[in-house]
């Protein structure tokens, strides 16, 4: 299979981006398939070739949160690589079937070392995400989980432009509450109506957007199949 080149792998010089997957491993993942758990060992980063892939964390009471997607082109592991800490901060599930070339965890800081465009490229990484969670810590504790909500599956529809398919409890997850409020949102019920009218006051683009997002109903043929079970979100 040829390997996409954008995102990290494009971000490099062709002989780099060459000589750092010499010596990957391809591996290949199932739906719901862990690629590793928080608190692993972490000497490698995954480069993703194809599918997506969560990245979640949690509590010891079983309570999680799914802080990101990986999609084709992008990495994870990469904190275990350069923190100082080299053990997984979080667990990668698979969302969907999909491949990623794993690389040693000494090749990527030697890349690093020798070319900017890989410095870069981890520097402005850390950065987007570290933001990223910080925007939804602030979501956390002000917005209600209503919009909340919204606002995932608006991202989700750009993400998934096939159909979302997570289960209504990953989208909990992305959005830090139950499966109970997603289901509610989803069935077009009084919260999502409250989540428009909440979100239409909202000042920036991700709360105008979610104001005038449509919330598909379950069971029909509104938009995407948002599924109690594994396999779509209803």
């Amino acid at each position: 299979m040829a390997i996409n080149l954008g995102g990290f792998l494009g971000s490099l010089p062709p002989h780099e981006a060459e000589w750092i997957l010499v010596d990957a491993r391809r591996r290949r993942f199932q739906r719901s398939d862990i690629v590793f758990h928080e608190g692993d060992a972490g000497d490698t980063i995954h480069v993703v070739t194809s599918g997506r892939f969560g990245v979640q964390t949690g509590t010891a009471d079983g309570d999680r949160v799914m802080l990101q997607i990986v999609a084709t082109g992008e990495v994870f592991g990469e904190l275990s690589v350069f923190g100082t800490d080299r053990r997984r901060t979080a667990t990668v599930v698979t969302l969907e079937a999909g491949e990623t070339h794993s690389i040693n965890a000494e090749a990527v800081r030697e890349l690093c070392s020798r070319a900017p465009e890989a410095a870069s490229y981890f520097l402005g990484l850390l950065a987007e995400r570290s933001i990223g969670h910080t925007t939804r810590l602030l979501e956390i504790v002000f917005v209600p989980a209503e919009i909340r909500v919204v606002r995932r599956m608006v991202e989700l529809a750009s993400a998934f432009p096939d159909g979302i398919t997570l289960t209504q409890e990953q989208v909990g997850e992305m959005a830090c509450t139950s499966r109970a409020t997603v289901n509610k949102v989803v069935a077009g019920g009084v919260g999502a109506r409250r989540a428009r009218n909440l979100a239409g006051h909202g000042r920036d683009r991700r709360h105008r957007a979610a104001a005038g997002a449509r919330i598909p109903r379950v069971g029909t043929a509104e938009g995407p199949g948002l599924s109690k079970e594994p396999g779509g979100l209803a």
